[in-house]
């Protein structure tokens, strides 16, 4: 996801606070439903992942990028040159910080 940077699961090291939550919310959103893909100025990152903006509705609300971000299940992550949103998703973030919602209520963040 472009903008943000989520808690991550366990794999080879312990997972971080809130990380399965996050992954459960983001499994139901979007697994077995229709969505879309758009992109910023690159498509991959060194990794060759993919790097795209997650559209599953209409407005703000299908934005889920955003709302990732501004219901507390990540940071802001903005890296150049896919910064087109940047600005909006800290502001999601810092709503969601001070809401105390999601990582920033359960991790002390």
């Amino acid at each position: 996801f472009i903008g943000i940077d989520a808690p991550e699961i366990e794999h080879d090291d312990p997972a971080e606070c809130y990380g399965d939550e996050a992954t459960a919310y983001t499994s139901a959103a979007l697994l077995d439903h229709l969505v879309w893909l758009t992109f910023d100025e690159e498509c991959q990152d060194y990794y060759d992942r993919d790097l795209a903006y997650v559209i599953n509705g209409v407005g703000e609300a299908g934005f889920f990028n955003r709302v990732l971000a501004r219901n507390g299940y990540a940071s802001p992550l903005a890296i150049e040159p896919n910064t087109t949103y940047e600005d909006e998703i800290e502001a999601d973030v810092v709503a969601a910080q001070v809401e105390h919602l999601g990582v920033w209520g359960e991790c002390g963040g």
